[in-house]
């Protein structure tokens, strides 16, 4: 096996140099070599940074003229990056630089919105819904064909769902469906929370929910108010069919799998 050139040591020796300036967020550090080392294991740094939550060394990369915000090791984008880590202050940076595409997804479809939902990451996923472009009702390619809401719908998440429906401004019920079965359908079947039924109720009625969630999570703590909340006809023949359909042993796992979208 021949030895390393001196070209290889070199650039080992500047990625070095900018990884440990990425990981302590100093970019005085890292202008020193990033136009020597505009990548590292083909990933741009602006990726690592983001990844990182190196929101100093995102800014200053940011800033170079020759730097592209969207681009990424197999179409992993920076702020995709920086969403499925939960790197709340590089989405904001690079949600502010304005280039940077909140829709832009990975190879699998997977957009930030739906990693950071799934990973329930609240905190990125209100930054990413605050931002007028971000689409609500993107689905990943693989390994399933699930959107935002379906997937906080899956993880029980009182929060992010009404975060989506809040605050989602394209979001479209019709548009997440899974199988034929519409959200509110898919959460009776997983047997979703109180206060998750009722704001689907109040969406597919109205088109919005309450801004305020408390009014909704107290479903959850008293049993008798979720009962009268939830007293419709539909809603009862909904609920004893997906009741027998459990007690048959279909249901939730069939209709929606559990299987996680790659971090």
């Amino acid at each position: 096996m021949a030895a390393p050139s001196r070209e290889e040591l070199l650039r080992e020796e500047d990625e070095a140099v900018a990884r440990a300036a990425i990981e302590s967020d100093d970019p005085e550090e890292l202008a020193q070599v990033a136009r020597r080392v505009p990548t590292i294991n083909e990933a741009p740094l602006l990726a690592l940074a983001a990844k990182l939550d190196a929101v100093k060394c995102c800014q200053w990369l940011l800033a170079q003229p020759d730097v592209d915000p969207n681009l990424g090791k197999r179409k992993t984008t920076p702020i995709c990056a920086a969403a499925a880590a939960g790197a709340g202050r590089a989405v904001e940076a690079l949600l502010r630089d304005g280039r940077a595409n909140p829709n832009a997804a990975r190879m699998d479809g997977v957009t930030p919105l739906l990693i950071a939902t799934q990973q329930r990451h609240l905190s990125v996923v209100r930054q990413l819904l605050l931002d007028r472009r971000t689409r609500c009702n993107s689905r990943a390619i693989y390994p399933l064909r699930i959107t935002p809401l379906l997937l906080a719908l899956r993880s029980g998440s009182p929060e992010a769902v009404h975060m989506l429906l809040d605050l989602g401004r394209d979001l479209d019920l019709a548009q997440n469906h899974y199988q034929r079965d519409s959200p509110l359908q898919i959460a009776r079947d997983l047997g979703c929370s109180p206060s998750i039924e009722r704001m689907l109720l109040d969406f597919e009625a109205t088109g919005a929910v309450h801004a305020d969630l408390a009014r909704y999570l107290h479903l959850d703590e008293d049993p008798a108010a979720a009962a009268a909340a939830l007293a419709t006809a539909g809603t009862t023949k909904a609920m004893a069919a997906a009741a027998a359909a459990a007690a048959a042993g279909t249901g939730a796992e069939a209709r929606l799998p559990d299987r996680r979208l790659p971090p």
